[in-house]
């Protein structure tokens, strides 16, 4: 919480942070990369037979060398692919603003949300590891797939910054004394950017 200049002493409710979404190649990235692990073992177990060595025990140890450092390196690059795309926001008095990587810009208006949406992005165990988010407005609607980094778990779609997006976008349209303050600020942008 802050006061900015030439804002009148009025408290300025602001909160930045970032998130992550997955990419739209994400999941054939990942069924291409788990079906090459197979495919690489097979071709590397049939060095020995092309090659009619003699010494055979030498070769075994190292294809299975091959063999671990092929699929190690799937391993990895299914996790790389995994990772996401980082998007700051930018929650300020009557606007929750979302940039990606390229600095492409989302404003959204508290006054303006209709309704905030979470479906469970689940793995194959049913672990949530993130939220599609879908965010409808007056004009659009915008869909996030917000996830996760690394292991750590989502409880509840009150860990995501749309939360926030959503719970100040009820006070702003249930018109508490919180959201005349927000609505006089629309007007008054100075020092708030």
């Amino acid at each position: 919480m802050a006061i900015y200049p030439n804002s009148g002493g009025r408290f300025s409710y602001t909160r930045t942070g970032q998130f992550r979404c997955r990419t739209k190649a994400e999941l054939p990235l990942v069924m291409i990369f788990l079906a090459l692990i197979p495919i690489g073992d097979h071709f590397l177990l049939k060095i020995p037979e092309l090659t009619g060595a003699e010494e055979v025990s030498q070769i075994y140890e190292f294809v299975q060398d091959a063999c671990a450092l092929w699929s190690g390196l799937c391993v990895f690059l299914v996790s790389a692919a995994m990772l996401g795309v980082t998007y700051k926001y930018y929650a300020g008095e009557n606007e929750f603003k979302i940039t990606d990587n390229r600095r492409r810009t989302e404003y959204f208006y508290y006054s303006d949300i209709v309704s905030v949406e979470y479906i469970p992005i689940t793995l194959i165990t049913n672990y949530i590891r993130g939220y599609q988010v879908t965010i409808t407005t007056k004009y659009r609607s915008v869909t996030y797939d917000y996830i996760t980094f690394g292991i750590r778990r989502i409880d509840s779609v009150k860990e995501t910054p749309f939360h926030l997006l959503e719970e100040r976008a009820k006070a702003v349209q249930s018109g508490t004394e919180e959201a005349d303050i927000l609505n006089r600020i629309r007007e008054d942008r100075e020092g708030v950017l």
